[in-house]
Formats: C-alpha cells, structure tokens, sequence
C-alpha cells in the first residue's frame, strides 16, 4: 500500500517523481505530468511494419 505523497520542492518534475517512488509514495498530480511528458519526449519511435519496409524498398527499386 503507498503512503500519502508528501509536497517538495522538486515536486512538477521528474526528480519529484522519483522521489516519490523511492519513498514508497503515491505520486502527486505534478509529478505524475512531469513524468508523462518526459516518457513522451523520449518514447522510440514505432518500428515500421514489414509491410511498409517491402514497400519501400520497392518504390526505390522502381526509382532507381
């Protein structure tokens, strides 16, 4: 069961949410968007479907 989250000084980033977690602490509103923003910022890209690649290598093949 989490404890209560505690209000800091770092809390809106996502230092503040590791803290958080580190503490065993729920996540406070600020932290949870920080960190949603951050995981988006650095999320990979999609892979391209087989398909897709297929396609493309033969629209380049017929491009010369």
């Amino acid at each position: 069961m989490s404890v209560p989250a505690t209000h800091r000084d770092t809390c809106g980033t996502p230092a503040g949410y590791r803290a958080h977690r580190r503490r065993g602490e729920e996540r406070c509103q600020p932290c949870l968007t920080a960190w949603n923003e951050r995981c988006e910022k650095y999320r990979p890209e999609s892979t391209p479907k087989i398909a897709e690649v297929i396609e493309e290598i033969e629209w380049l093949l017929k491009a010369h």
